[in-house]
């Protein structure tokens, strides 16, 4: 795990009256206290969220239906009929056929 040296660490500030930093300085300042700026920094931070949120549940998605077509071949190399390992695993043929590894 990285952690911060001493004169790394000393830059980091929350404090929106640090103007070490010109700028850079004033634009957080600026979203920090004027209300369109702040109102418009929660909305680009809810918008990142919830995007970042789509992505994990589409990611997660994806994941459940490959671990379901694993676990149906498993059940087929155990001789199970195909529709029985589909019911078993809760998922349907479509979703089976289209993650399989040829």
């Amino acid at each position: 795990m990285y952690r911060y040296s001493g004169s790394e660490a000393d830059n980091k500030t929350a404090d929106p009256n640090d103007t070490r930093f010109g700028p850079l300085s004033n634009s957080v300042r600026k979203y920090k206290f004027v209300d369109e700026e702040v109102d418009y920094m929660c909305r680009a931070v809810e918008e990142y969220a919830e995007e970042r949120e789509r992505i994990a549940l589409e990611k997660a998605a994806e994941e459940m239906a490959r671990t379901k077509t694993d676990f149906v071949d498993s059940l087929l190399k155990e001789g199970f009929p195909l529709e029985k390992a589909l019911e078993m695993a809760k998922i349907d043929e479509e979703t089976y056929n289209s993650h399989r590894i040829a």
